[in-house]
């Protein structure tokens, strides 16, 4: 599985930041109403920019709101381009490891396939839930897609309970589930690697920055699932 993201490397830099997007994306829609991301903006950005505005009396709320929007739009927005200068600094380290010849530009596009199956456990993690719960509702809306009270295959007023799984179970899965996909980017980073480099030693050392990359992913990762279950 996923061996065939070697048989040919990212032929462009927008290939790249569409799947560091894949990553990044998943990782703010997972951090972004949690409580430390929440602090952050209220607790020390706000208060820094407030001074800069002044609004109408009565509208400090509305305006306060309208800037929290667009903090979360370009911190989405920014998301792939910070991705790529951490994906971008590991691969150079790792050319300086093996002092390759090869740009990192070219590293970059020819490692880059690796990280495909982290982003697939990533969207398998954070969206499964709410599949078992949503997915039984494509029954009923089938029948009444627009919401104009048809009932066009007879299901639109079928009950369906939703799955639910307990807490304990959806964290074991999704741990699992990621620490898999890691698994297989590593290998996966390997090979490419044993391809570039030609010997075991120099694929060696170039993988060493590579697999403190995918351990900060991992730990990203599971830390962003982690906090919606915490308490405080």
């Amino acid at each position: 599985p996923f061996v065939g993201l070697l048989d040919e490397p990212a032929p462009h830099l927008s290939l790249v930041l569409f799947i560091l997007f894949t990553l990044s994306s998943t990782a703010f829609d997972g951090l972004h109403s949690t409580l430390p991301w929440v602090s952050l903006y209220w607790k020390h950005l706000y208060p820094e920019i407030a001074p800069w505005f002044s609004p109408a009396p009565g509208q400090q709320f509305l305006l306060s709101t309208k800037i929290y929007y667009v903090w979360q739009w370009l911190s989405l927005l920014l998301s792939p381009l910070i991705y790529l200068g951490l994906f971008a600094g590991f691969v150079r380290l790792a050319k300086a490891f093996t002092r390759s010849p090869v740009p990192t530009g070219e590293l970059v596009l020819r490692f880059s396939m690796s990280l495909v199956p982290i982003a697939f456990v990533y969207h398998l993690t954070h969206y499964y839930t709410v599949f078992l719960v949503q997915a039984g509702q494509i029954v009923k809306l089938v029948s009444d897609p627009f919401g104009f009270g048809w009932n066009l295959f007879g299901t639109a007023r079928w009950t369906i309970e939703p799955v639910m799984l307990d807490v304990g179970s959806i964290w074991l899965t999704q741990v699992v589930l990621i620490v898999a996909g890691h698994i297989v980017s590593v290998y996966l980073a390997h090979v490419e690697a044993l391809r570039i480099f030609g010997s075991a030693r120099p694929a060696a050392l170039s993988q060493l920055p590579m697999l403190a990359l995918m351990m900060m992913f991992t730990n990203l990762g599971l830390w962003i699932l982690s906090l919606p279950l915490a308490g405080g």
